[in-house]
């Protein structure tokens, strides 16, 4: 069974257990959604007394692999359809890390949007850790969607120090 985030809606693997590839999967970006996201997330941490996050294009590309493959593969996991994780997808990019963190959210694509992410997150333990964790000081945030995916729009931020 794959891992799932408590309290978020679960899906399986495409017919088959593997999943469609990412290659043969189309899906929309929304930049304007990071966008929001980023700023949410900065303000929240300003408003609990911690420094602001600087955006990372190597973080951001970790957290669109992932979202892509949660997308693709019809699943919401912290564990990627290739086994990998986090930490591992981090790497991937060239980014050198000595802490990594991961919230995931998803949600029909009429119904998600930055601020029901950020609300979720607030309300879930281990995503409001990752948020306020005050070792960390990058990020890197990507949102996906598709109407043919189960969960429709999907979200990954990841965290890092260098």
């Amino acid at each position: 069974m794959t891992p799932t985030v408590a309290g978020q809606p679960t899906a399986t693997r495409a017919a088959g257990g593997t999943g469609t590839p990412a290659a043969a999967c189309s899906f929309d970006k929304n930049t304007a959604f990071v966008t929001q996201l980023q700023t949410l997330i900065n303000d929240e941490r300003a408003g609990n007394n911690l420094p602001k996050l600087s955006v990372n294009a190597q973080l951001a590309a970790a957290a669109e692999a992932h979202a892509a493959d949660l997308l693709c593969s019809n699943t919401l996991s912290h564990e990627g359809s290739d086994g990998s994780t986090p930490e591992s997808r981090v790497e991937a990019q060239g980014f050198d890390a000595s802490l990594v963190a991961e919230n995931i959210y998803a949600a029909p694509v009429n119904v998600g949007s930055p601020q029901t992410a950020l609300d979720w997150w607030l309300g879930d333990a281990d995503s409001l850790a990752n948020i306020m964790n005050p070792n960390i000081t990058t990020f890197g945030v990507a949102y996906v969607s598709s109407e043919q995916s189960m969960l429709g729009g999907y979200f990954v931020v990841v965290f890092a120090k260098p």
